[in-house]
């Protein structure tokens, strides 16, 4: 736990990191321009709620790539420092590659979520000085979507269990990464992969079935009968078993690299 904490401070209490944060909401605001500055002033005429203006970016392709680009900047080289500044030998000798493995991981999973959750807040909270939270015709358009109903009475909890999603959705895109950076530990080519894994994986996914669709899973659509709890289990479970084969397949990578390196 202590190897992961200190991980974690590593890679997050950065200027780096600090930066996307407010990347994060810079390119949110950007993607609307004019729309965002005829809400800014004319607040009276505004009907638009800050759910459905959030819901619409994320949904929106360009946006998400800006995100993963954004998020990964800080997460996604921390194998490729290690590596090519020979720190992950004096590491693994405190700890074994299983354990090295897991915490890189996870690290980079928690980091990756942390800025994106963390830059949603940010906007929902500038936003909310403009334009409410929710509306009646809110509740009206979300009325058929698993969590709709949570739209009426509590819409703090929809926008935290849709930013929850979204954020484990982009950090899968991080952990791969990571993991592309143990066969060709080159910082350009791990920033590259996530972006480049997200197009083809994501164009793969519309010919696959909607519960194992990870675009289905990320836009909280209905695939399992519209029970909210059932889908938002199941959609949690979905990431986190992909993160889990993820650490699975990095410890291997990495076991292999430094067999190969003493070899």
């Amino acid at each position: 736990m202590r190897m992961f904490i200190n991980d974690l401070k590593k890679n997050f209490l950065t200027i780096k990191t600090l930066i996307c944060t407010i990347a994060v909401v810079a390119v949110s605001l950007l993607c609307f321009n004019q729309d965002l500055l005829y809400i800014f002033t004319h607040t009276s005429e505004n009907s638009t709620s800050i759910i459905e203006l959030i819901d619409y970016l994320l949904g929106i392709g360009i946006f998400r790539n800006l995100i993963l680009i954004i998020i990964s900047v800080p997460f996604v080289e921390v194998f490729c420092e290690d590596w090519n500044n020979k720190n992950i030998y004096s590491v693994i000798t405190r700890c074994n590659i299983k354990k090295y493995s897991k915490v890189k991981i996870l690290s980079s999973v928690v980091g990756a979520m942390s800025v994106n959750f963390i830059g949603f807040l940010l906007l929902t909270f500038l936003l909310s000085f403009f334009m409410p939270l929710s509306t009646n015709q809110t509740v009206n358009n979300f009325a058929s979507e698993p969590y709709g109903f949570l739209v009426n009475g509590y819409p703090i909890i929809y926008l935290i269990i849709r930013l929850l999603i979204f954020s484990l959705f982009s950090s899968v895109w991080v952990i791969i990464g990571v993991f592309f950076s143990t066969i060709i530990p080159n910082n350009f080519v791990s920033l590259a992969m996530p972006l480049i894994s997200y197009y083809f994986i994501g164009n793969l996914c519309d010919y696959l079935p909607k519960f194992i669709n990870i675009n289905y899973l990320t836009n909280c659509t209905n695939i399992l009968g519209g029970n909210a709890i059932i889908t938002f289990v199941y959609s949690l479970l979905f990431f986190i078993v992909l993160i889990l084969v993820f650490i699975k397949l990095f410890n291997v990578m990495v076991q292999r690299r430094i067999n190969n390196e003493f070899n």
